[in-house]
């Protein structure tokens, strides 16, 4: 039995297959099919340069195929696959890179880790140098900012409630994908497609197009591009570019995206540095116990009041959740959002007529839901001095509502007749500084 003159056979039969899985020029394949089935068993010096021949044209087409992605059909449908992939997942990590050209071409670094638990780190690096650093744990919270020298922590628990995994970038990429229709009435071009090659397996492919150069890059044109797994949705790499029309400039890109994966327990510490100064936040509103006081939903969105405390000064706090629910999601960031789009304000009213005056005290947490909007507000509430609240008051009437308003940001949710709680004695917002 000849089995160098088989596996010949047996790779004829694999390119005439591939001729119809992989869109290969016809004729390559045509070619080095006819000199693998009509090589001879090699007996002859002749014989074998006939099928060192076939062999050699053989490796034209697997190099074809191995390193050029062609296109194959289907690859419709990958975004919300990815978004639903995104929900399901236990645990992922994603490293970006990215180019930052006022700085003569140096590479940054986002690394962010994600639990299904709401467990979060995440770092940013400047050539090569950690800069910030944000990890919220089992039980306590940490910021630190090397230019500063400074770090904040505290105690921390997060709410049962809110704890579907998200990562703030992948969230911006998935909201960038959405609505091909609406995208291209907006002058972009969207394109869904599946490809593949030996080497590197089959994706699903969409890539976006506009207008608009990317800051300390030449030309007038971006491309978004990111691709998929066919078999379980999940987002395997993206990649930006700017053009000029002639050419692409990569900028952006995932190093690496690691879905499932076993994240260390040390992975939600960090011990800062000998010299930091530290400040120790009380988050005495993350630990009430009972769950909520009221839930709520408006415009696609839930709102969650979690706590509401009175200091000695007669200030209200309110831990407030917020969320985009499943639906349609808003296609751009509200005009002027200072914070994370979709956050809330309020207004309480007490039952004497008593007013509060709302100011935005604390963002505790990023986009966290569904690829879009979500988080938790610690929102301050003064009493107001033309209507002061009367020491009759018994209950409070409190309505949340965007701070914001646009397209998919609108919604407002009233709780009435919730019991005013008792001043307490202390400052209730309290920040110890102490040098590590």
């Amino acid at each position: 039995m000849n089995w160098p003159f088989l596996r010949l056979r047996r790779t004829a039969a694999l390119l005439r297959s591939a001729r119809t899985e992989f869109a290969v020029p016809e004729q390559l394949v045509t070619r080095a099919v006819a000199s693998l089935e009509s090589a001879p068993v090699p007996q002859t010096r002749r014989s074998y340069r006939r099928v060192a021949a076939a062999v050699g044209a053989t490796v034209v087409v697997l190099f074809a195929l191995g390193f050029v992605p062609v296109p194959r059909s289907g690859g419709k449908g990958a975004l919300a696959r990815a978004m639903a992939a995104m929900e399901s997942a236990p645990s992922v990590f994603v490293h970006y890179r990215w180019i930052e050209p006022a700085q003569g071409g140096a590479v940054s670094d986002i690394l962010q880790w994600r639990t299904a638990e709401g467990l979060r780190r995440d770092e940013f690096h400047e050539a090569g140098q950690l800069v910030t650093l944000e990890v919220y744990g089992r039980d306590s919270f940490l910021r630190y900012d090397r230019r500063t020298g400074s770090a904040t922590v505290g105690e921390w628990r997060r709410p049962a409630e809110m704890t579907p995994l998200s990562v703030p970038r992948l969230d911006r990429t998935f909201r960038s994908l959405q609505a091909t229709d609406e995208a291209t009435r907006r002058g972009s071009t969207v394109r869904e497609f599946r490809e593949g090659s030996l080497w590197g397996g089959t994706r699903d492919v969409i890539e976006v197009e506009n207008r608009g150069a990317v800051q300390g890059f030449p030309g007038d044109r971006r491309k978004l591009r990111c691709e998929f797994d066919p078999a379980t949705g999940r987002l395997l790499s993206e990649q930006r570019y700017n053009g000029d029309g002639y050419s692409w400039t990569l900028w952006s890109w995932t190093e690496e995206i690691n879905w499932d994966g076993d994240i260390p327990e040390e992975t939600w510490t960090f011990e800062p540095p000998a010299g930091t100064k530290v400040l120790v936040e009380n988050n005495w509103w993350s630990q009430h116990p009972g769950g909520p006081l009221a839930t709520g939903r408006s415009g696609g969105w839930e709102l969650t009041l979690y706590s509401m405390d009175r200091d000695r000064t007669g200030s209200l706090y309110l831990a407030v959740g917020w969320r985009h629910l499943t639906g349609p999601l808003p296609k751009t960031d509200p005009p002027g959002y200072y914070h994370y789009g979709g956050a809330p304000c309020a207004t309480v009213t007490d039952d004497a007529g008593g007013v509060y005056d709302y100011h935005l005290h604390q963002a505790h947490e990023p986009p966290l839901s569904r690829g879009i909007g979500g988080g938790i507000e610690l929102l301050k509430l003064e009493p107001q001095a033309e209507a002061p609240p009367n020491r009759d008051a018994r209950t409070v009437t409190v309505t949340l509502h965007t701070c914001n308003y646009g397209e998919g940001w609108d919604y407002e949710v009233t709780f009435p007749n919730l019991p005013l709680p008792p001043a307490r004695q202390d400052d209730l917002w309290t920040v110890q500084e102490i040098q590590y």
